[in-house]
C-alpha cells in the first residue's frame, strides 16, 4: 500500500512541479515575474533573467514588495498542496483499514462463535 501511495504523491507532486514552472519566452514576460524568476530559479535560469533585464534596462527595486508577495504566496500553495496530500495520504490509509475491518470482522465474530462452551 505504501507503495502505491508512494506512486500518488510522487505523480502530484510532479504534475504540481510541471504547473508552477511554464514556459513562457523569457522576452514575453512582465518585469516583476522576472524579478521573481531571478530570486526563484536556480542559477544558469537566474543569469539569463538578470541578463533580461539589463537588457531591457529594468530593475527589480521597484518590485521588491510584488515579489515578497509572490513568494509568500507561493510558499503557502505550496504547504495547501503538501496538507492535501498529506490528508489524502491519511484517507487512503483509512479506507484500507475500513476495508480490512470489514472482512476480518465478521471472520473474527465467526470464529468466537465457534468456539465451544467452557
Amino acid at each position: 500500500m505504501k507503495s502505491k501511495f508512494s506512486a500518488l504523491l510522487f505523480t502530484a507532486v510532479g504534475m504540481a512541479g510541471c504547473a508552477t514552472k511554464p514556459a513562457i519566452p523569457l522576452a514575453e514576460m512582465a518585469p516583476v515575474h522576472l524579478c521573481y524568476e531571478l530570486v526563484t530559479s536556480d542559477q544558469r535560469r537566474g543569469v539569463e533573467v538578470y541578463q533580461e533585464l539589463q537588457r531591457r534596462g529594468e530593475s527589480c527595486d521597484k518590485y521588491q514588495q510584488q515579489v515578497a508577495l509572490m513568494v509568500q504566496a507561493e510558499s503557502q500553495r505550496r504547504a495547501a498542496i503538501g496538507a492535501a496530500l498529506m490528508n489524502m495520504g491519511a484517507q487512503q490509509q483509512a479506507n484500507q483499514k475500513s476495508l480490512e475491518d470489514a472482512y476480518w470482522g465478521p471472520q473474527r465474530a465467526l470464529r468466537q462463535n465457534a468456539r465451544p462452551a467452557q
